[in-house]
């Protein structure tokens, strides 16, 4: 029953599209490369039109010797304050962790992180989402073919199979352009090496990475960070287009719910201070950083980055990993509902 799903999304007219969106996709994530450390001149930063003629691997080393001499100045510097106590303990941990005290070749890495949370990659994906799982249902009431399924012996099979869709299609999608840009990047910039050196290197906001991640583990995290958020959107939308009986409105809908935690924001925007002083700031925080339309335009700039703690039964947590945390639930508690509503329809 799966693999009929599955053919039947792929052979019709949206699975077209979706592949057409992931292919160019794909092409043009190839000219989207960050500006590497040694293409980055501070000479040519503070003096307009100056052009900076050493070579590149000067230019790195020089770079990294900036990196480590502010996490110095940070990490000498007093703190009055739990924030700054915080970055202060960051920094020097960053350079406690440091294996090497010299440049060391890193570019495959820098471009591959840039690429795998980059917005137009999270636009692209959903877009793709949008098209194959948010018309995943409602095209089969478009053509009546849901009083055939829902009148089957084997409905909660077939609904099953259209909720499965929705796990494995980000999922699929998402892996398949990790490997197509891995692959890319090899060609490009070489085999990746010193993936065991710190994070900080291929950071360009180095000073807010939270804690002492190898480069590894920090392009990781991101994509694990990434495959929660397309999940978690996915799911909801199979959701929405069980609910709805056409595709304009169940993708309507689906792009309401994504942009709802914006909104959010701007709406308790007045009442602000007032959260604030009842015990909401962390409310507001969740709000303020872990909207969906934050998430896929600022990814870049803020997985794995220091944004604040917040309060959890006494626990300071931080901001980010809560987020994450939020995300993971959402995704269980959607897949949870889903199928319990396959299985309530199969009772009826």
């Amino acid at each position: 029953m799966f693999r009929l799903e599955l053919n039947k999304l792929i052979k019709n007219k949206n699975g077209i599209i979706a592949l057409a969106i992931f292919i160019v996709l794909s092409l043009v994530m190839v000219f989207l490369n960050p500006q590497l450390e040694s293409e980055r001149s501070y000479l040519e930063q503070e003096n307009y039109g100056f052009v900076d003629m050493r070579e590149g691997s000067v230019l790195a080393s020089e770079n990294f010797e900036i990196k480590i001499n502010e996490l110095e100045q940070l990490a000498n510097q007093s703190a009055n304050d739990s924030s700054s106590k915080k970055m202060r303990n960051m920094a020097q941990e960053k350079l406690d962790k440091v294996k090497v005290m010299n440049y060391k070749d890193v570019d495959f890495w820098k471009v591959y992180n840039h690429k795998v949370a980059h917005p137009l990659t999270l636009i692209g994906l959903l877009s793709i989402i949008a098209m194959l799982i948010c018309n995943i249902y409602s095209d089969e009431v478009v053509s009546s073919m849901d009083t055939l399924i829902l009148t089957s012996k084997n409905k909660y099979k077939a609904l099953s199979s259209k909720g499965m869709l929705a796990i494995v299609v980000p999922i699929v999608t998402y892996v398949g352009f990790l490997a197509i840009t891995f692959i890319e990047t090899f060609l490009k910039y070489g085999r990746p090496i010193n993936g065991d050196l710190q994070a900080f290197r291929i950071v360009d906001n180095f000073m807010m990475l939270e804690g002492s991640f190898t480069i590894m583990q920090y392009v990781a995290l991101k994509i694990v960070f990434v495959l929660v958020l397309l999940l978690s959107l996915s799911i909801i939308g199979a959701i929405i287009s069980f609910k709805t009986e056409s595709s304009m409105a169940s993708i309507s809908i689906f792009g309401v719910y994504i942009i709802l935690g914006k909104i959010l924001v701007f709406l308790i925007k007045p009442i602000s201070k007032f959260l604030i002083e009842i015990g909401g700031a962390d409310i507001i925080s969740i709000l303020n950083f872990g909207n969906y339309p934050d998430l896929i335009f600022q990814g870049n700039n803020l997985i794995g980055m220091y944004l604040g703690d917040i309060s959890v039964l006494g626990y300071d947590i931080s901001l980010i990993k809560a987020i994450l945390a939020i995300l993971v639930m959402i995704t269980i508690v959607s897949i949870i509902y889903m199928f319990n509503s396959f299985k309530r329809i199969e009772s009826k």
